[in-house]
């Protein structure tokens, strides 16, 4: 199962005409297309490490009401990431223009992952000042121990994922991450794929892997919010344990048979295609 993505163009006239003039001190009228907001360090990493396990590049759009969105999909189109900075969660917000247009960028995660790199735990409170020029395509990071330039990337040309609207029938809460990052870590000592099977009869999930002669069944520690009968799925150790690094206790995970896994936490939305094998 693959995701579907689009492209979208947008001349840059109609861009033009959203965006805001000004005429500057040569008398020339501009377009002005400007970002910038206040965010500790913490918040940014959170933001960008769940990004950066999907893909190395992503866009972003700027909602002048919800913050900054992204969805975005990996190369081989089998996991999926749709989340959201909200607006309240920065210091300082000022977008220009202000009013219901929706701006977008693209950012390379490995060049941002690569800075933040740099922050130390002892910093983590630190606050950083974006300033995002859409029409210079370039941003300027403001850090107490310097200032960072880096070039962004023309959102127009990338690919727009759209996130599948699944109704999947079983609902579990995963009381404690650090056990079912654990789990996975296990079950990957024998086998690339793991089974996570949902058991009505006992109302318990199950986390099964196996190769030819080993076996590894784990009872996941967790609540069925919902349930629709036994469910039972394959999916990419690989995969999973990349996606599964940034998430917290209380997670959701929603499963269906032969389905993508659904975990979502927060504002965040991850999809992971099943492996399907044939009859």
């Amino acid at each position: 199962m693959e995701y579907e993505t689009e492209t979208q163009n947008t001349s840059s006239d109609s861009q033009s005409q959203e965006s805001v003039s000004m005429v500057d001190e040569t008398g020339i009228k501009t377009y002005v297309e400007i970002l910038d907001v206040s965010i500790n360090v913490r918040a940014l990493k959170n933001f960008v490490n769940q990004l950066s396990v999907v893909n190395d590049e992503c866009v972003i759009q700027i909602d002048p009401i919800d913050g900054l969105i992204v969805r975005l999909v990996d190369a081989a189109h089998v996991a999926m990431v749709e989340t959201r900075l909200a607006i309240e969660v920065f210091e300082d917000w000022k977008y220009m223009p202000a009013n219901a247009y929706i701006g977008k960028f693209g950012l390379n995660l490995d060049k941002m992952n690569a800075y933040l790199k740099g922050f130390g735990a002892k910093s983590l409170d630190d606050i950083l000042r974006l300033n995002i020029d859409l029409v210079k395509m370039i941003m300027t990071i403001h850090a107490p121990n310097g200032e960072r330039v880096m070039s962004l990337l023309d959102a127009e040309h990338m690919s727009n994922p759209k996130m599948p609207q699944l109704n999947l029938g079983t609902h579990i809460t995963v009381h404690d991450a650090k056990s079912w990052r654990r789990m996975l870590k296990d079950s990957r000592e024998i086998s690339d794929y793991i089974t996570i099977r949902y058991d009505q009869d006992k109302n318990q999930v199950f986390l099964e892997s196996a190769n030819e002669t080993d076996k590894i069944q784990t009872i996941l520690d967790s609540t069925v919010d919902v349930e629709c009968g036994n469910e039972n799925s394959k999916y990419s150790l690989e995969y999973l344990i990349d996606l599964s690094k940034v998430l917290p206790n209380g997670f959701k995970i929603e499963l269906g048979t032969d389905y993508p896994i659904k975990l979502t936490y927060g504002a965040t939305r991850i999809l992971l295609a099943p492996r399907i094998e044939s009859e």
